[in-house]
């Protein structure tokens, strides 16, 4: 499941190849019958239902309950992105009578998904990460602008408003003051943006962490792998990795799982600064 349109989504395609290869019944919930998804031969059936992500939540529950009327049992529920994810845990209660889903507290998904709470989160349970700036005002955003060191980073805060009233279409490198005010003249206040530290590339290695996370270690599993390249180049998704083991990041994400009571698929992106020796979390992707 995944919210909004963006029929080249590759991680459903990598769930659908993952599963199906091995004999589970994998359906798609897809915006239209010819995407990659849809036409996997890896995929058991595909439900046809597309979403905007400015639909009303309550009406979002009544089609997920339609669809798994249709497939006729109980299913456990795979979401792709974060409206999907947030959209779940919020209303686990109603839906868990259709699939079955891991006890996540309900209000924790669309706090991680902000970047803004996810960096007091990291401040909060001792987890480094780069420092990050949410003006909400012009004046505060213009203190912003002419104080901050270059470059820096900008994404969009919280779920859902990148399909409702999106500042950004993708997470954003501002090389310079001027970069950064013409970005932001298409911004509207409060913003829903926030502005990141940069941490050079060239001092620096990005990570990831993939993880299911159960009751206990025994039943929680970590992959770790490092991005060679990304699309667009530093700020973008990977574009080619290898998976690589590294105790430190599964131990430091295992720690980030614990303290803030994760249960369920997540997938944690780290940077290494070579600067200070020390792995910082950039985003917690609740999905």
């Amino acid at each position: 499941l995944k919210i909004g349109r963006y029929p080249l989504g590759h991680s459903g395609v990598g769930a659908i190849r993952s599963l199906g290869r091995v004999g589970v019944s994998v359906y798609a919930v897809i915006e239209d019958a010819v995407t990659p998804a849809a036409l996997s031969r890896y995929a058991r059936g595909t439900v046809i239902w597309p979403t905007s992500g400015r639909e009303p939540q309550e009406r979002l529950v009544e089609g997920l309950a339609a669809i798994a009327r249709q497939l006729g049992e109980r299913s456990v529920l795979l979401c792709t992105d974060d409206e999907a994810a947030v959209l779940v845990a919020e209303h686990v209660e109603e839906l868990s009578e259709w699939f079955i889903l891991p006890p996540v507290p309900p209000d924790l998904p669309r706090r991680l998904a902000s970047k803004r709470e996810m960096g007091a989160l990291c401040e909060q349970i001792g987890i480094a990460s780069p420092r990050i700036s949410a003006p909400r005002t012009p004046e505060a955003l213009e203190a912003f602008i002419e104080e901050s060191a270059y470059p820096v980073v900008a994404k969009s805060d919280t779920t859902w408003t990148r399909a409702s009233a999106p500042a950004l279409q993708a997470t954003t490198v501002a090389r310079s003051p001027a970069e950064l005010r013409k970005m932001a003249a298409a911004w509207a206040p409060p913003y829903g943006v926030v502005l990141q530290e940069y941490i050079p590339s060239e001092a620096s290695e990005d990570w990831m962490c993939n993880a299911w996370v159960g009751a206990d270690a025994a039943s929680t599993v970590l992959f770790a792998g490092v991005k060679l390249r990304m699309w667009p180049p530093e700020a973008g998704v990977a574009s080619y990795s290898q998976a690589l083991d590294n105790p430190e990041l599964t131990a430091l994400s295992t720690d980030v799982f614990r303290a803030v009571g994760y249960r369920g698929i997540a997938d944690l992106d780290w940077r290494f600064d070579r600067r200070d020796g020390r792995y910082k979390l950039l985003d917690f992707n609740p999905r």
